[in-house]
């Protein structure tokens, strides 16, 4: 699943960067490559994902680092992750 949605985005993306280079709307287009292929994939999903891109920062042989993720409860609608 990870190399499809991969592939996808990747193909979405030269797309958007030859619309930017025409002069079309690339911001609204790659908006939308993240609404409808990249979104659903990791819907449920955020927290983990945030997890897992905060231990692949971290040099491979460290054993001393620390993640650490708040929550906001009061910053906006339903709180600021």
């Amino acid at each position: 699943m990870r190399r499809r949605v991969h592939e996808k985005a990747r193909v979405e993306v030269r797309g958007c960067l030859r619309d930017w280079d025409d002069g079309r709307d690339a911001a609204r287009r790659a908006k939308a490559v993240a609404e409808t292929i990249i979104a659903p994939e990791y819907e449920g999903r955020v927290l983990i994902e945030l997890l897992q891109t905060a231990h692949d920062a971290h040099p491979a042989r460290a054993t001393d680092g620390r993640i650490e993720i708040r929550l906001d409860e009061d910053e906006g609608e339903h709180g600021t992750l």
